[in-house]
């Protein structure tokens, strides 16, 4: 029974169609999910709660928002700095390393300040 009560007190993140600002809401909260167009050819779910309508983030401005522990490292891409393990310099670009998984990624070498306690020293 702990899983069910578990997914009642899930957050999801969406942006208020009303206000414009990203914000989470529960998902107990859900009373339907309905399709919308913001643009022609374009569909994504849109929540309504009794309180309000939000439909996906969209962007990286609504995610940053809401999301403020992401770092920006790039021109399209944040990042949660705790889940870094190790950045690896290779002259004109840098590779960020993840903890407990194998995904990495290129970021702006411009990032480097601020990832420099990151980086693997030259062997």
């Amino acid at each position: 029974m702990t899983e069910a009560i578990d997914f009642w007190e899930r957050e999801m993140y969406g942006t208020n169609l009303e206000t414009r600002e990203s914000e989470f809401f529960f998902v107990r909260d859900i009373l339907y999910v309905d399709m919308f167009s913001p643009k022609s050819n374009y569909r994504i779910p849109r929540f309504h709660t009794k309180t309000a309508s939000y439909q996906a983030t969209l962007t990286m401005e609504e995610v940053k928002y809401g999301l403020t522990f992401l770092t920006k490292l790039d021109t399209g891409t944040m990042v949660n700095m705790h889940n870094v393990e190790t950045v690896e310099d290779l002259k004109w670009r840098l590779m960020v390393s993840f903890k407990e998984c194998n995904k990495r990624i290129e970021v702006a070498y411009s990032r480097k300040p601020i990832l420099k306690h990151l980086i693997e020293p030259k062997k």
